[in-house]
């Protein structure tokens, strides 16, 4: 198993990773979108809005903007982060590396 197996579970990881980040960004976009049709009702009924609409639709607005998508963005940083790169290209060598040995014709005695 060894490093293979050490490389599978890392980019396993990664993907789960990954994963996560889409799911928020996708949940994000839900919010967002229900926020944005909560505005354009308290825009129709501006005339006549009522005060808690209103405010109602801000601390929905802040929820949103702190929210998912600052969880997205940031476990994305995370991901893309110096130390996470600095590991896939050592994986990336240590694969390559692999794949030359793999290749190789083997050595008769």
């Amino acid at each position: 198993v060894g490093l293979a197996g050490i490389m599978l579970e890392e980019l396993t990881a990664m993907v789960d990773r990954i994963g996560l980040i889409f799911k928020l960004l996708g949940d994000a976009q839900l919010v967002g979108g229900k926020t944005l049709h909560a505005a354009e009702r308290v825009r129709e009924r501006l005339p006549k809005f009522v005060v808690a609409d209103v405010q109602r639709l801000q601390s929905d607005a802040i929820d949103f903007a702190t929210g998912l998508p600052v969880k997205a963005v940031t476990r994305l940083q995370d991901l893309l982060a110096e130390p996470t790169r600095k590991a896939l290209t050592s994986y990336q060598d240590e694969l390559r590396h692999f794949l030359v040995l793999l290749s190789s014709p083997p050595s008769t005695p």
